[in-house]
């Protein structure tokens, strides 16, 4: 498996990955108008186009705090993302300046061998030189798979925000790690 900061010609990709892994990870966790909104408007080409914004924006502004990476099964087939993660300065009260991952996900088939774990630990060290040394994440309270992992990770539960999806108001908890450092260290760009 790569880590490997993302590129444009990855959005297409990236766009299935997010799209698929979060309607099956969702159904049943937010309120059902709001997954059903994303099952008929948010396509993986949609999807796409924001990740290829997002991506241009970063790599257009040398100050930018924001990172993405994507997992790569074989560094040979680039296309062949299994996952992605993307990180930058928390806009969630009482957490302004500290690292947030903004989204995690990873193919279903590659779930339980630490990709979401080294993608985590890779966005974190890139905020860390940014000087953002301590993080969220937030998470469904009903998505116990992932409170299970954040926790395993380290992160404390320090609290609920309020959020929405496609319009319709959702809780979230948050996951605090105090010292970032402590997930551990991963190169991006890396073979692992």
């Amino acid at each position: 498996m790569y880590i490997r900061t993302a590129q444009a010609a990855d959005a297409p990709a990236m766009g299935r990955v997010m799209v698929e892994t979060y309607l099956r990870a969702h159904r049943g966790q937010v309120p059902d108008e709001a997954w059903r909104i994303r099952q008929a408007e948010w396509t993986p080409e949609a999807s796409a186009t924001g990740w290829a914004r997002s991506i241009r924006a970063i790599a257009e502004d040398s100050q930018a705090h924001e990172c993405i990476y994507i997992a790569v099964e074989d560094a040979t087939q680039p296309e062949q993302i299994i996952g992605i993660v993307m990180g930058g300065p928390s806009g969630v009260a009482g957490y302004e300046g500290v690292g947030d991952i903004y989204a995690l996900y990873v193919d279903f088939a590659h779930h339980g061998r630490g990709i979401g774990r080294k993608l985590i630990q890779a966005a974190a060290k890139q905020l860390r030189a940014r000087s953002m040394t301590s993080l969220i994440i937030r998470s469904l309270p009903v998505n116990e798979p992932a409170n299970r992992f954040y926790e395993s990770l380290g992160g404390q539960l320090v609290g609920e925000c309020a959020a929405e999806d496609s319009g319709y108001p959702i809780t979230q908890r948050i996951y605090h790690w105090p010292d970032s450092a402590l997930l551990g260290d991963i190169g991006h760009d890396s073979t692992i």
